[in-house]
């Protein structure tokens, strides 16, 4: 029945009944408009929004919270509080497909306040002609149709009332003991659907307009309901028997929480729809006894401190039963009865229900509890079984005889350790849906057990069980099911078993669609029945054991996640399958038949073949066709396309088949769209691959140690050859027209979670090779792998990747070797004779750098990276033309070129730096390390940077600069310079700083520890030589001696080291400090080595 958009007016009407079960009057209308900030005509013109709806839902409760407390109390359950709301809206209770809505808002967090106004919106605003047919049985959307038509007749009523209310003041209630709150109520008691109704609640409203006071509705036939206190002796007779009104039985009052519903109580409840409340609070479980007699109450409430137990199957009128119960509870209900049993803390007690129509349990604290429903009289309406698991449990089973569907979900809670229920359900004809869930708080450790499903077992009829969803289970198993059509299973491990025979007369369904989430196991099977499986796989990746069907003609595939068919070798007759709309992938270990069609989709496909006959296209994503050993050709019709990705691999369980099959060119008319060629089995014999009869495939994986020979061949420059094994044979690649070319590129990988050597491999006229090393371990190991090339034209040779790489390659022809790509793990080369000069490059990450370049006949430029460098170039005779710069990274490095008498220039980083340089001018730069840098006898120029340096200085054929920098450093000289005019001259020079001569002096023991005092002073017109020879003009040449001097800005420190009175070159030693240092307080050891101060 479509409705009209409701105005505020009647929202604050519908607010009215639906709450407190009574009409609106002039004083509310009034206070309401002003709450919201509108007038009475835009009351009554407006559409009500849902953010009115609720802020007056809000308002409603909190500016009448006295009243609302103790109309709807804290002890009430969700399901009392919903069905007091639709008996207020209608008279009646809810469908149990709504009342369950309503509740699952609830218990996911919803207020009631929030709820109330949602619950009003939605009946005052639904268009019920469009629900029919959307899911309700025929006797509920008559319900519903009724209940909206009651509902819009109590507004009418409502509006009628205010408006009149507004001129005549005593219908007004203004407090709750007023006789107009009691009038507000009762009048709109009998309205019901009817027209009728309506006019005779209107009528009593004018009579008592005409009266003057409220007492025609207080007197007419919608009288307020009666109440019945009930005693614990026997309640029975005319004082036990209600009107026409909503009358309530009250055994709620029972002394000291004493059960009141005792034997021999006769109660009957009349016209109207009545209601019976029950509890025993006090010890002891709750049972009523079998010989209390109950008649037309509609509603029975029961609540029980303890257990609960009633047999109810007697009792005429009863259309709902709500208990609450500890510990269990036992129920017997007609069969017409809807039942809603919550137990707070079942642990082992079981929970029995019987008879009912619609059931509702919802158990909490379960440890070895159980659930039976049906057991002796079967359920025939809706079945929905909510249990909570704690840390322990290990749950009994659920079993649901009869219903039409039933719905089963364990809960368990966060960090607990638990094994859920069994569930066991069993149709008795009417049942077409079963859902059993379980679900794991965060951190929860669980044991899944059984799911069995029972179909009806007629022989003249087919089942009526069309849907199975299962979450959380160990296997799956139905029986008689033979209409079930879709199946959905999660986080299941063990065997599916499905009965779904024919019995002659009946007749099975063919297909089944099939939904998998994270399933991990099992076998999926059935009575050879079904022909066509559907499968979807969504949520989590998953993996089905085998399929044994020798019905199944036809698999196909949806979803965006992985499916893994560990075996289909059940499927006996299987023709196609058809994974072309899944973007997840889908692997199937065991080989198809060579009669079986494929065709992929967008995900990552993985089979294995034969010599197959038919069409097989793996369609986009990197796939992996595999051919079972002994397969080196296509049967007849048989052809692969892998389609649109870009790393499909063609592999061979064999790689002896390899070398057949890219023996001849037919087999290359066969595939197609391959990218990679992988051997996966080791070779009886030498492998051949000529990859121009595979397509022309340009990489080629080694995915096992052959144990043999490789040799590929016509292989396109650019192309690779992967290793993930090592190799104890050799390996010889031949590039495709490089003896023509003179720009050809090969890549070589090595990928594995463990170190690899590869040995002796091979490459001819290529003149650019890129090693690819990868380490494919999850976390990172450090590893380095192996390899030892012969490539006489390699020119460039660069290596990538996050694994190191110990390389043995001594060609003369390199230019470039660059290995900064190196995410991880060390480098390690030695270099040949190289011809030319040469770019190297070590890995640029922490790990080390072993290079050795003392065979190098050119120039070098080296840079490392910021792990420890160790490079040695240090041939005596290779060395001594060339110009080479070497640029550390910021590790602790290592140069050794000691025999190196080339021009060097060495740029140091921030770690410590051991530098060794030859006889050559070299200049060294270095940053903040505490470095050691060794020159020979070169003229060199060194920035020492700000660490705590040593410097060692040889016997100087040319002038040496050098820059100390700050840090405490050291300077150690082993030789005297040569000639006139050489000396080494010192910047940066202070307090701390050490000159040590102990390799040049004369040390006959006769020098005492001291300070150098004052330095030597001449004329003005001296000359530096003067200087020079009043320095040395003792005879130093027993026990050298120190002096000093300042001359032309600059101090110098002389070492007199001969008997001549004049400066002598080559055996007199001078230093230059640049800039007026004071030495007269510096120090000496007595051993030559001087601490300035």
């Amino acid at each position: 029945m479509a409705s009209p958009l409701p105005t505020v007016q009647q929202a604050i009407d519908g607010l009215y009944i639906v709450l407190y079960g009574r009409t609106a009057d002039s004083l509310g209308y009034t206070a309401w408009g002003s709450y919201l900030g509108l007038t009475q005509t835009q009351l009554s013109a407006q559409q009500a929004t849902a953010a009115q709806y609720q802020s007056l839902a809000n308002a409603f409760i909190t500016g009448e919270a006295t009243y609302y407390n103790a109309t709807y109390p804290s002890t009430m359950t969700d399901t009392q509080f919903v069905n007091a709301l639709y008996m207020n809206l209608g008279g009646g209770l809810g469908d149990a497909a709504g009342t369950l809505y309503w509740t699952s808002l609830l218990g996911a967090g919803q207020s009631r306040a929030s709820l109330v106004g949602q619950f009003t919106q939605a009946f005052q605003s639904i268009d019920l002609s469009s629900q029919a047919g959307s899911g309700l049985s025929a006797e509920d959307y008559a319900a519903a149709v009724l209940r909206q038509k009651t509902f819009n007749n109590k507004v009418i009523v409502s509006q009628y009332y205010a408006q009149l209310s507004a001129t005549n003041p005593f219908l007004v209630a203004n407090t709750t003991s007023d006789p107009a709150f009691q009038a507000v109520q009762n009048i709109i008691k009998g309205v019901d659907s009817t027209t009728a109704s309506v006019a005779a609640a209107q009528a009593i409203i004018n009579e008592a307009v005409a009266a003057g006071s409220v007492n025609p509705i207080l007197n007419a036939p919608t009288a307020p309901a009666k109440t019945f206190e009930l005693t614990t002796g026997v309640d029975t007779g005319a004082s036990f028997i209600g009107g026409a009104g909503y009358d309530t039985f009250d055994g709620t009052k029972g002394a000291l929480g004493a059960q009141t519903l005792t034997a021999l109580d006769s109660l009957d409840g009349g016209a109207g729809t009545d209601t019976l409340n029950a509890t025993k609070a006090d010890a002891g479980a709750f049972i009523v006894p079998a010989n209390v007699t109950v008649r037309n109450i509609e509603l029975v409430n029961l609540s029980s401190g303890d257990t609960l137990s009633v047999d109810a199957a007697t009792w005429t009128g009863l259309t709902t039963l709500t208990a609450t119960s500890t510990g269990g509870a036992t129920i017997t209900v007609p069969s017409a009865t809807n039942v809603t049993e919550t137990d707070s803390n079942l642990a082992g007690g079981a929970i029995i229900i019987d008879g009912a129509k619609n059931v509702t349990v919802s158990a909490s604290k379960v440890t070895a509890g159980s659930v039976a429903i049906g057991g002796v009289t079967p359920v025939t309406g809706l079945v929905n079984v909510t249990t909570g698991l704690i840390n322990g449990s290990n749950a009994g089973g659920i079993t649901v005889v009869g219903g039409t569907s039933a719905t089963v979900t364990q809960n368990v809670a966060a960090n607990a350790t638990a094994t859920t229920g069994a569930v066991d359900i069993t149709n008795k004809g009417a049942l077409t849906s079963v859902t059993s869930t379980v679900t794991k708080g965060t951190g929860a450790t669980v044991t899944y057990n059984t799911v069995t499903v029972n179909g009806s077992a007629s022989s003249t009829a087919d089942d009526t069980i069309t849907s199975l969803s299962v979450t959380g289970a160990s296997t799956v198993t139905t029986a008689n099911t033979n209409k079930l059509a879709s199946l959905s299973l999660g986080a299941t491990s063990g065997n599916i078993t499905i009965d779904n025979g024919d019995t002659g007369a009946t007749t099975a369904a063919k297909t089944l669609a099939l939904t998998v989430d994270g399933v991990t196991g099992g076998t999926l099977d059935d009575d050879d029945i079904i022909q066509t499986l559907n499968i979807t796989a969504t949520g989590t990746a998953s993996t089905v054991a085998n399929v044994t069907d020798t019905a199944l003609t036809s698999i196909t595939l949806a979803g965006d996640k992985k499916l893994t068919l560990t075996s289909i070798a059940g499927a006996t007759i299987l023709e196609t399958i058809d994974a072309s709309a899944a973007t997840g992938g889908m692997t199937i270990s065991s080989a198809l038949l060579t009669t079986t069609a494929f065709t992929g989709g967008a995900g990552v496909d993985t089979i294995t073949l034969g010599a197959t006959t038919k069409a097989i296209a793996t369609g986009g994503g990197d796939d992996v066709v595999t051919l079972s050993a002994g397969t080196t050709a296509l049967g007849t019709g048989g052809t692969i396309d892998a389609g649109a990705g870009t790393g499909d691999m063609l592999s061979f369980a064999d790689a002896d088949d390899a070398t057949t099959a890219s023996g001849g060119a037919t087999f290359a008319t066969k595939i197609s769209n391959f990218e990679i060629v992988n051997l996966a089995g080791a070779a009886g014999a030498g492998v051949t691959v000529n990859v121009a009869n595979l397509d022309d495939i340009s990489k080629v994986n080694v995915a096992v140690d052959l144990g043999q020979t490789l040799a590929v061949s016509n292989i396109a420059s650019g192309g690779t050859v992967t290793y993930n094994a090592a190799q104890t044979a050799a390996s010889t690649i031949t590039v495709a027209n490089a003896a023509t070319s003179t720009a050809d590129v090969f890549n070589i990988g090595v990928s594995s979670a463990a170190a690899r050597n590869v040995n002796g491999l091979t490459i001819s006229n290529v003149e650019t090779i890129n090693f690819l090393t990868d380490d494919t371990a999850t976390t990172t190991t450090g590893i380095e792998h192996t390899a030892a090339l012969t490539a006489a034209a390699a020119k460039t040779l660069t290596v990538t990747g996050d694994a190191g790489l110990t390389l043995t390659f001594t060609g003369t022809a390199l230019t470039t070797f660059d290995a900064s790509g190196v995410t991880d793990g060390d480098v390690t080369w030695t270099a040949g004779a190289l011809a030319g000069a040469a770019t190297i490059k070590g890995g640029a990450t922490n790990d080390a750098n072993v290079v050795v370049l003392s065979a190098a006949l050119g120039n070098i430029t080296y840079t490392g990276g910021s792990g420890t460098d160790t490079i040695t170039m240090n041939n005596a005779t290779n060395h001594d033309a060339t110009t080479n710069s070497f640029t550390l990274g910021n590790g602790a490095n290592t140069l050794t070129a000691t025999n190196n008498d080339g021009a060097n220039t060495v740029i140091g980083g921030t770690g410590v730096d051991t530098i060794s340089l030859g006889n050559g001018a070299n200049n060294v730069t270095t940053d903040s390390g505490n470095d050691v840098i060794t020159v020979g006898t070169g003229a060199n120029t060194i920035d020492a940077g700000a660490g705590n340096d040593t410097i060692t200085i040889g016997a100087s054929a040319g002038t040496n600069t050098v820059n100390v920098g700050t840090g405490t450093d050291a300077i150690v000289f082993t030789g005297v310079q040569t000639a006139a005019g050489y000396y080494t001259s010192l910047t940066g020079m202070g307090a701390g700083d050490t000159l040590d001569f102990s390799a040049t002096a004369n040390d006959g023991g006769g020098l005492s520890a001291g300070v150098l005092g004052a330095g030597i002073v001449l004329g003005g017109a001296s000359s530096f030589a003067n200087y020079l020879n009043a320095a040395a003009a003792g005879d130093g040449s027993t026990d050298s001696a120190f002096s000093w001097f300042q001359y032309s800005g600059n101090t110098y420190l002389v070492l007199d080291n001969s008997a001549a009175a004049t400066f002598q070159d080559g055996a007199d030693q001078v230093v230059e400090l640049v800039g007026l240092v004071s030495l007269a307080t510096s120090t000496q050891d007595g051993s030559y080595v001087v601490t300035l101060v």
